[in-house]
Formats: C-alpha cells, structure tokens, sequence
C-alpha cells in the first residue's frame, strides 16, 4: 500500500500550485474595475483647506471617492465629472457596467449611460439617517441604540460564529 504524502509536502505543493496563480491574484486584488462600486463624499475642498475668498468665492466642490468590492480606490474628484469619467473609463477598457453602486448621497441612475445600474444608500450612512432621527450621538445610550440596530440589519451566521469561537480556543 503506497504511504500517504506528509503534511509538509502537501502544503509544499499547494503553496507552489498558488504561487503559480499569483499574477493573476494581484490583478484582481488591484483592478480599478468592478461590479459594486461604493461612492463616499467628504466635505468641500474649498472648506477642508481653507475658507474661499475674491475671485474663488463660491467654487467648492464636494470631493467624491469610488471605491470597489476589494476595496481599490477607482476615481476621487467631483461628482459629474466624476461619473462621466468612471463610465468612460468602463467603456474604454470593454469591461462590463457595475451592477450595483452604494452612495451616502446626492446620486441617482436616471439619465446616466449605465441605465440598468442599482443605486442604493451605502448602509452606516443609513443607519446614520435612521440614528439621527430618534436620538443624538451625545446620548447616553447612542452607542448601544447603534449596537442593537447594527444586529437588525446584519445576521451572523450562527455556525460560522460557533467555529470561530472554537478556533480561538
């Protein structure tokens, strides 16, 4: 009867069997491209650096960030022009269309090339939203209103919780 192969060898050959695929692992990790985006805006530029005077008087803009489900940075400028370049940038590259955005505000998929595109409230500003309509963050209880509401909306998986507590021990 043939001897089984040991551990070590075994994990030898899967880690040369991985190293095989690494290129192809770190294009995906990097790619500015993907079928969820998230979109975040920060406050305005103009009042981030300093208070805007004269001549630049009124020219703020907010500063919107992309980012996509491995959590890369795709584009970060102001929002139309913003938008226009990341469906260009799309285009040009052939890749297909993100299904799904999640925005914190001031977007909707109406009038844009990518019709077929979901726009959804990214989920801590709707907890957020939903927070600041019952209570303030100096409340006392804030933290544990947020904890609990943060378990109405998320479910764990009780098996997957169950083996990691198994695997800390």
């Amino acid at each position: 009867m043939p001897t089984l192969p040991s551990p070590i060898w075994l994990l030898a050959v899967y880690g040369y069997n991985e190293l095989t695929r690494l290129d192809e692992y770190k294009a995906r990790i990097t790619s500015t491209f993907g079928s969820i985006l998230k979109m975040d805006s920060t406050k305005k530029i103009g009042i981030v650096t300093k208070k805007l005077a004269g001549i630049a008087y009124g020219t703020a803009a907010w500063v919107i960030n992309v980012g996509n489900e491995y959590s890369v940075l795709t584009c970060s400028e102001g929002l139309y022009s913003m938008a226009a370049g990341l469906m260009r940038q799309y285009r040009l590259a052939g890749v297909p269309p993100p299904q799904l955005i999640y925005v914190d505000r001031d977007c909707c998929n109406r009038g844009l090339e990518w019709g077929q595109l979901v726009v959804r409230l990214d989920i801590w500003h709707l907890m957020r939203n939903v927070a600041g309509g019952v209570t303030t963050e100096s409340h006392e209880l804030y933290p544990a209103f947020r904890r609990q509401l943060s378990l109405c909306i998320f479910e764990v998986d009780s098996g997957d919780a169950r083996r990691l507590t198994e695997a800390k021990r």
